[in-house]
């Protein structure tokens, strides 16, 4: 059976007419890092789950003038192939037919071993917002891009290297060059550009209590330690969503905290950061009371089951009230059991039979009491680390990204910290299943776009396509031992 290469300076990367991987070979000693029986095409069901399910190749893969036509009995992708000095470039520009719940077709795809004769090594990068990767960029083991049926493939595309380890990086800055903002999160001091951020090796403290800033001792301890960034965590100088600074010590708000504060530590050559939860909406901001936004995320639905006036402290629903749960699990002990109905918020806090909550506090959380009618829709609030959620990709989403980077830029900060972005991928459930991961990039990315200055940027969560924009790694919540100053002295 016959084959295709292709080649870039350094990189032969063969497959057959089967999408089988043949190659993947380093042009100056002929070394083939391919592990037998990898697939450089194939499909994988649209939401992962273990055991990891065995991947489905294509029935033929034909490659003619830089187009490559890989055909799958229920569908079949054309895809531009381009040949660069350091990396290949795929991208997806043909589906037939559309609409098709193929789950997700892997490209550029290698399985690939060490060898310990070389430092060749292969790696891949997202060239766009919907196509995911199967391994961070790096030296990978498993390369492989992800376009899925749920966010459509056309336009997906991505690169793929192979190259000496210490060259992998610069090939990178490469592949990525013609991007912008609009394609993938990125910022100039992101991913491949991460390492020479200014300060991305510098030793930073979290400030998780209210400083005493009356004046300008509390900066003499951190800056005997050699501590040159302070990251503000959301909470105690300021809450989620809205980002209102405490009125007592900021009466103008950010711009007190810019004056006060960030202005302060730019006189002494220190950065401050700004660590806020990502995507998630403080019980106290306008955007529950005391009208609640209509997008804050709800895990369950009920159904009134009689009319309810506005002093009952009981209602009763169609469904069965014996399941509905008292609790959440993902670090939440307060606000659990939040019913939004039309304007009002309601928290019940038991159950007398199978289809009456009692216990209920009407009005809640700065909302009013309302009438509400039969079968109306009784919304369950998600609470993660006692805060409620955005729906992901609805219009308070796009808002607290917005909000983040304006904060950003009017309190004079110089770090972001997206801490929990998990929770983004948390609320991606129904038909929004497995796509957490770009959910996550795109509240990244929205809240970069708006960002006038350059930000360093960190989060606990990374999958690929975060790569790129993230500055800096090495927070650590539980310091206890290390060769820095600042360790010791704790």
């Amino acid at each position: 059976m016959s084959g295709f290469t292709l080649s870039t300076e350094k990189l032969d990367y063969s497959f057959d007419e089967r999408g089988v991987l043949t190659g993947f070979r380093e042009c100056a000693t002929g070394i083939d890092l391919a592990k037998p029986g990898s697939y450089a095409f194939y499909l994988l069901p649209g939401v992962a789950v273990k055991p990891y399910p065995e991947a489905v190749p294509p029935a033929e893969v034909i490659y003619a003038q830089n187009v490559l036509t890989v055909r799958f009995p229920t569908v079949c992708f054309n895809l531009l192939v381009q040949c660069f000095a350091g990396h290949l470039r795929f991208t997806v520009i043909d589906q037939q037919p559309l609409g098709v719940d193929y789950g997700r077709f892997v490209f550029g795809g290698a399985v690939l071993r060490d060898d310990p004769a070389t430092s060749f090594s292969g790696t891949a990068i997202s060239l766009h917002l919907r196509c995911n990767l199967l391994e961070l960029p790096g030296r990978s083991e498993q390369l492989g891009a992800l376009a899925y049926a749920k966010l459509g493939a056309v336009g997906a595309s991505a690169a793929i290297a192979g190259a000496k380890f210490e060259d992998l990086r610069a090939i990178l800055k490469r592949a990525i060059a013609h991007l912008s903002i609009d394609d993938i999160p990125m910022k100039p001091y992101g991913g491949p550009y991460g390492a020479e951020a200014p300060g991305a090796r510098d030793d930073y403290v979290l400030a998780c209590t209210t400083p005493d800033i009356s004046d300008d001792r509390w900066l003499a301890p951190l800056l005997k330690s050699g501590i040159s960034q302070v990251d503000f965590h959301h909470g105690f100088l300021y809450r989620h969503a809205d980002y209102r600074f405490d009125p007592d010590l900021f009466p103008r708000g950010v711009l007190d905290f810019r004056s006060k504060v960030s202005d302060v530590l730019h006189e002494q050559n220190c950065l401050a950061g700004l660590h806020s939860y990502t995507g998630m909406v403080d019980v106290r901001s306008n955007f529950v009371s005391p009208v609640p936004d209509p997008d804050l995320y709800s895990f369950a639905e009920y159904t009134l089951a009689e009319d309810l006036d506005a002093q009952s402290d009981w209602l009763s629903i169609e469904e069965n009230a014996t399941e509905v749960p008292f609790y959440q699990t993902t670090h939440t002990t307060q606000e659990v059991t939040c019913l939004l109905i039309d304007h009002e918020i309601i928290s019940f806090s038991g159950h007398d039979d199978a289809h009456r909550l009692t216990g209920c506090r009407r009005g809640h959380l700065g909302t009013t009491a309302q009438t509400h009618r039969k079968v109306g829709k009784l919304r369950h609030l998600r609470s993660m680390y006692n805060l409620f959620q955005c729906t992901p990709g609805s219009a308070l989403f796009y808002k607290l990204a917005k909000n983040k980077a304006q904060t950003y830029n009017e309190g004079g900060f110089d770090m972001m910290y997206f801490d929990g972005l998990e929770c983004i991928g948390a609320c991606c459930t129904g038909d929004l299943e497995g796509l957490g991961w770009y959910y996550e990039a795109l509240f990244v990315r929205e809240t970069l776009r708006h960002c006038i200055r350059t930000p360093l940027v960190e989060y606990s969560t990374l999958h690929p396509l975060l790569w790129t924009a993230r500055s800096r790694a090495g927070a650590f919540d539980y310091p206890t031992a290390a060769y820095k100053r600042f360790i010791d002295l704790h």
